[in-house]
């Protein structure tokens, strides 16, 4: 503690000790593209995705399917889309078989074959402009029922939610894997798009274990941050970044390369939710119709086919080096840079002048007596264990 406390101590000069981001610290060295999926092919790569959720494939009033005309690729851009027409659909719901269902709507999904724990989630993606149109709707953000009045409202992307976020799709899982995990970067209202930032969890085992071995998950769970504080309109129809960072202290959210919010654990309230606490989780990207999200049922005039656009999806990790103990760093440029379990640094550590360098270890980062860092530059210093239990595995099918 005497050591991080001084480190604190010196954060009015030119030192930090903070949670960075790779998009906001794109020179930032310990961070490394470990998965990605940038759209350039003909068709959807089977080896990345999978066709399915490990719990069923429906979602509201769509059939999720992976049908090549729900997966249009254009110039390296994916267009997931959704049709007026009816689709077949499966739901696992706690008994020994799956229950069928048949849909009005079809839509394009991806679900990642990898689940990961920790790290960078980023994609770049667009939706839909809404245009003014005059009608009838109702109720705020998240529905209702008080019509509002005859006027200009948004219409042209209303009951359908694009959406990018992070869940544990596993078919049979292991008693490690039961417990309620979910991080949402992104869940469009289409009839605005609005969209917010959430965190969902469960504290304690919530599931049924079905005859077959298929662990089907309870919807009981705590949330955090389904407040309009973190609500946000994109509606320019262009493409934007959105990004989240997970570590074992905290898990932050990016819009354009600007952190808009963020959560840690509380130690002192002795929060119930700890980013440690979740599970290893797989990426989907989806767009359902008739949003339950929001409460908004498709219009006459909702635009239908709808097109939810993505250029890439990416994510990175840590370089770990967590078994070395730097004493010093006489010269940045043989530095190797990865998070280290500890690093001392003195009189004798020169930084380059006019840069910003970056210091990541697990343990403690020391300045000891006559260590000196000019007024040009910035040594930025994260202490965080992450990289000691960052994963990516594939859950089993």
């Amino acid at each position: 503690m005497e050591r991080i406390t001084a480190i604190v101590l010196l954060m009015v000069s030119s030192f930090y000790v903070l949670a960075q981001s790779p998009i906001n610290d794109p020179d930032d060295p310990h961070w490394v593209q470990i998965w990605s999926d940038e759209f350039n092919g003909p068709s959807l790569n089977n080896y990345l995705w999978s066709p399915v959720y490990g719990w069923g494939d429906c979602a509201d009033q769509s059939a999720l399917t992976s049908d090549g005309a729900n997966h249009l690729f254009q110039n390296g851009v994916l267009k997931l889309m959704t049709y007026e027409q009816n689709g077949n659909c499966i739901m696992w719901e706690g008994g020994n078989l799956p229950v069928d269902y048949s849909k009005p709507y079809t839509s394009g999904h991806l679900v990642s074959k990898t689940a990961f724990k920790y790290g960078y989630f980023e994609i770049r993606s667009r939706f839909p402009k809404n245009q003014f149109r005059p009608g009838y709707g109702g109720g705020g953000l998240h529905g209702g029922s008080n019509p509002e009045p005859f006027s200009n409202l948004f219409y042209t992307g209303e009951g359908f939610s694009p959406t990018f976020w992070l869940f544990p799709c596993y078919h049979d899982a292991t008693a490690g894997y039961i417990k309620y995990s979910e991080i949402d970067i992104y869940e469009v209202r289409g009839k605005t798009n609005q969209y917010t930032c959430n965190i969902h969890y469960a504290d304690a085992d919530h599931y049924t274990l079905t005859g077959d071995g298929h662990y089907y998950p309870w919807w009981t769970y705590h949330t955090q941050w389904l407040y309009d504080d973190y609500v946000f309109t994109i509606n320019d129809g262009d493409f934007h970044t959105y990004a989240m960072k997970w570590d074992s202290l905290s898990i932050r959210f990016y819009f354009d390369g600007n952190q808009i919010c963020y959560y840690y654990h509380n130690n002192i309230n002795n929060d119930v939710f700890i980013p440690s606490n979740l599970l290893p989780m797989n990426i989907i990207i989806a767009n359902s119709a008739y949003s339950s999200n929001f409460g908004d049922s498709i219009k006459s005039n909702t635009t239908i086919p709808y097109a939810y656009d993505i250029d890439y999806v990416k994510v990175s990790n840590l370089l770990c080096d967590n078994e070395t103990i730097v004493t010093d760093i006489p010269d940045f440029r043989q530095y190797y840079f990865a998070v280290k379990k500890s690093i001392s640094m003195g009189s004798s550590t020169l930084f380059p002048t006019d840069t910003t360098t970056y210091l990541h270890a697990t343990d403690f980062i020391e300045m000891r007596p006559g260590f000196e860092v000019s007024g040009t530059s910035q040594v930025k210093m994260i202490i965080d264990p992450s990289c000691l239990s960052q994963s990516t595995f594939n859950y089993p099918w």
